[in-house]
């Protein structure tokens, strides 16, 4: 289960097939949360990709969580399947969400290339969980 505060770690699935960014977790609301659509667009409606036809099918689809996030960090160095695969931070392609071990969070920042490690490490919890999120972009 995600929670607030838990690290977010962007892969793009679509044509990188790569890790490219990292946010952290502000809040977490599953869809039995919302009584009606408008309540649902005014709490993403600011802080959203997606137009309202992708929201609209989201919503009725009756059995989603939203995740609300702060982006943190772009990889200077985005790092491809093959080397998460290699290093055993993933089993198999990234499916929607799911969970590493924190290890995997230093293999990536040190292999990303994040600049500021000192605020990465005043940002990013470690005690928390760490999530990939695969976006299918």
């Amino acid at each position: 289960m995600i929670n607030p505060g838990d690290t977010l770690i962007f892969y793009l699935s679509g044509s990188e097939k790569a890790l490219t960014s990292i946010g952290v977790v502000d809040e977490v609301y599953v869809s039995s949360d919302f009584e009606t659509f408008e309540e649902f667009m005014n709490k993403v409606k600011k802080r959203t990709v997606y137009d309202e036809t992708v929201l609209k099918h989201f919503y009725n689809s009756k059995a989603f969580t939203l995740l609300m996030f702060k982006f943190y960090f772009s990889l200077d160095e985005h790092i491809d399947y093959d080397a998460l695969f290699k290093n055993k931070i993933l089993n198999g392609p990234p499916q929607i969400i799911q969970s590493i071990e924190t290890k995997g969070l230093s293999y990536i920042l040190k292999n990303g290339k994040v600049k500021n490690l000192l605020l990465s490490n005043n940002v990013l919890n470690i005690s928390n969980s760490v999530f990939i999120y695969a976006l299918l972009f």
